[in-house]
């Protein structure tokens, strides 16, 4: 997956890109999306020649807490990602995207706009991060997230968290990764047919989570 216009000349190429937004990208067939909760975030250029890497880069968090629309992760990542409001997650992420330790915004909202994302569980947990997905949320989700990934059709995927692994293991859509160790973890993701590459990695809020060190696999991981 090759790098396009690289971290250090995305400021400069934003408005380009900006003014080119209207061209062709790839189709997606939306209907799939209709067993969802939660619309998965699309950005701009993804499935475009125009984004950030040559392939489609899929992110996959777990789940999503508090109230809101049915837009909520699409409005999640145009305040966090995007970084005009700031938490651990979005911060962590881009920094493994970008491939900087600090990213500037513009970095953050070109990369954000060369991917997808989505929450694997379509309900929310509860109020509080405090709160976790139910086996029962778990098993429900499943159907209709193999249904978005089918439409999306990522040729690489990230997969932020370790017992989202275990769930999309348990369930035969992950393989090969053992998340024994302190990751990332590789692996593919498998929707009927078609196996896809994927890494894993460890929640960035998990106890003991060090991502500056893991920034380099990723990058070799999305560039190689």
């Amino acid at each position: 997956m090759d790098g396009r216009d690289g971290a250090g000349s995305a400021c400069s190429g934003l408005k380009s890109l900006v003014i080119a937004r209207k061209l062709a990208r790839m189709k997606i067939d939306t209907r799939k999306f209709r067993s969802l909760r939660f619309k998965p975030w699309i950005g701009r250029w993804y499935g475009s020649r125009h984004g950030q890497w040559s392939e489609r880069l899929l992110v996959v968090g777990e789940s999503q807490y508090g109230v809101g629309t049915r837009n909520l992760t699409c409005e999640c990542v145009s305040e966090l990602g995007y970084g005009l409001k700031g938490n651990r997650f979005s911060t962590v992420v881009s920094q493994f995207m970008v491939g900087k330790d600090q990213p500037r915004r513009c970095e953050r909202i070109y990369a954000w706009d060369s991917v997808a994302f989505m929450n694997f569980i379509q309900s929310f947990v509860g109020d509080s991060p405090r709160h976790r997905p139910t086996e029962q949320m778990w098993e429900e989700s499943a159907l209709p997230f193999r249904k978005a990934v089918g439409a999306l059709n990522p040729q690489r995927i990230l997969l932020i968290g370790k017992e989202l692994i275990r769930q999309l293991a348990e369930r035969g859509i992950a393989e090969g990764m053992d998340v024994t160790g302190a990751g990332p973890w590789l692996g593919c993701l498998r929707i009927g047919r078609r196996s896809t590459r994927a890494l894993g990695l460890p929640h960035p809020a998990g106890r003991g989570t060090e991502s500056r060190s893991m920034i380099g696999r990723v990058q070799k991981f999305l560039n190689e």
